[in-house]
């Protein structure tokens, strides 16, 4: 599956996360963590998508996702 998504990287307490939107992860596998590849600004990564709770997953942005972010 290919998905194209794009957003503001939100801040919950210390962490910054992307929110995934419930559309996209409601065609997901599963509502566990979902292991990823992606690419941002030209930066490839993998990394997992982790759920909230409420039917959708979000992007934990730890320094190197943030790094790229900010190219």
């Amino acid at each position: 599956m290919v998905f194209t998504v794009s957003g503001k990287v939100e801040k919950i307490q210390s962490q910054l996360l992307l929110r995934i939107s419930s559309e996209i992860s409601s065609q997901l596998p599963s509502r566990s963590m979902v292991m990823i590849e992606g690419e941002i600004n030209g930066i490839s990564f993998q990394g997992p998508l982790e759920p909230d709770g409420k039917g959708s997953h979000f992007l934990p942005m730890d320094g190197a996702y943030q790094r790229s972010c900010s190219s």
